[in-house]
């Protein structure tokens, strides 16, 4: 799957704003909650270095996935925007699975 993210920065005083622009642009909230991720590499550091991220993220009341993400064929040369290929699965447990990583 591709993924576009942005990311920005606003300040504790603006938040209520954005949030309010956001809304009145259609946006729903789809998540809200607390997660531990866990990043794994090989000795080296060689995927970060190739810009590939394997993470397992535990999503308080939504469960256990396990991500690949890496660069995008599609990559484009906009810094405001990160596009990446992303694969993930849904995964039972959180402490088997960091076992098998």
């Amino acid at each position: 799957m591709k993924e576009i993210e942005v990311k920005f920065a606003v300040s504790p005083q603006k938040f209520e704003s954005v949030r309010l622009m956001l809304q009145q642009a259609g946006a729903t909230l789809a998540w809200k909650g607390t997660e531990k991720n866990f990043f794994f590499d090989v000795p080296g550091v060689i995927f970060s270095r190739r810009s590939i991220s394997l993470r397992l993220r535990e999503w308080k009341g939504k469960g256990v996935s396990f991500t690949l993400k890496m660069e995008s064929p599609w990559k484009q040369k906009n810094q405001r925007f990160k596009i990446q290929e992303e694969y993930e699965v849904l995964v039972n447990k959180l402490t088997e699975m960091r076992k098998i990583l």
